[in-house]
């Protein structure tokens, strides 16, 4: 009796077992040990050509040009973004399928872009990308066959969808100067309210010389100069948020002049507000700018920070 008790025991457990393991199986949609964790892999960024993104109504595309990246058809395309686009889709890798409580329990397609990226040997890859509302899991869902994956990138603990969700204003390149002392014809440094600290830089014979002052440290008046070579905002941002801030004195005012008039411009870079992390600056061409408050002081140097140490 108790051997055939136990038995039954035996066999009701592995009924048991079995209706989970097929409803685990049903719950992801079939048997997936077959899973390709690089479904969404392009190994090789540099045949990527071309990348375009479709957020609501709203499409940004990316071409790959000679020496840079194009966004949309007049546009240059900021180059870390790219960089980290091409970090994103040469290492993401598949976790595995939402099961279908995940996909009831987790809102997958409410923040979400519609991603198709070109290869220059004609392999294109689509898939849609979003995530959980907290942002700390991406899914990425295979437009052909439907199925929803939980993907990331090995070793790191990062939003993967995050680099797909940036805005059109996100994706431009932020470069505000770019001239080198060579080119460089005057550079004007206005600070409206302590002008004693204003100074401007001019070239004489073929060298670059602070006009205010008779002796003068090269090497920090070298080294500021090398910033503009490439200056760039952090952010572009829209003017019904800084219209008041716009409408104050500036902290102070640069103006650069270059053999090359197209890289003429203007910087007006405004006080650090109470409370908040990001300084406001307006261009020449009417763009309100954003730099992260840290990197300002590297900007607003004083005609005393440039006089030579006896």
């Amino acid at each position: 009796m108790v051997k055939n008790k136990n038995l039954k025991l035996s066999i009701i457990l592995g009924v048991l077992i079995m209706v989970t393991l097929i409803q685990l199986l049903r719950d992801r949609g079939g048997d997936r040990l077959d899973i390709d964790p690089n479904q969404f892999t392009i190994a090789d960024t540099a045949a990527i050509g071309k990348v375009s993104i479709r957020i609501k109504d709203t499409e940004m595309v990316l071409t790959k040009e000679d020496s840079f990246w194009k966004l949309g058809e007049d546009k240059k395309a900021d180059e870390y973004y790219i960089s980290l686009l091409k970090a994103v889709i040469s290492s993401v890798e598949v976790q595995r399928p939402l099961s279908s409580q995940e996909l009831i329990r987790e809102d997958v397609l409410s923040n979400t872009a519609e991603v198709s990226i070109e290869t220059i040997n004609g392999k294109v890859l689509e898939f849609i990308a979003g995530g959980n509302e907290i942002q700390t899991q991406s899914y990425f869902k295979d437009k052909s066959s439907g199925e929803v994956y939980l993907v990331n990138i090995p070793g790191y603990r990062s939003f993967v969808s995050g680099i797909f969700l940036l805005t059109e204003k996100e994706w431009e390149d932020k470069t505000l100067f770019e001239t080198s002392w060579t080119s460089l014809q005057k550079l004007e440094v206005k600070y409206p309210s302590n002008p004693d600290q204003s100074f401007s830089i001019k070239q004489n014979n073929g060298f670059p010389q602070i006009m205010e002052l008779s002796a003068v440290d090269t090497t920090r008046m070298m080294d500021y100069l090398s910033i503009f070579a490439g200056l760039k905002a952090n952010y572009f941002l829209e003017p019904v948020d800084y219209d008041s801030i716009i409408g104050t004195e500036p902290q102070l005012i640069i103006n650069i002049e270059d053999l090359n008039s197209d890289k003429n411009n203007q910087l007006q870079l405004y006080y650090l507000q109470p409370g908040s992390t990001v300084q406001v600056g307006l261009m020449k061409n009417g763009q309100i700018i954003g730099f992260d408050y840290r990197n300002v002081r590297f900007i607003a140097r004083p005609l005393a920070y440039f006089r030579a140490k006896n």
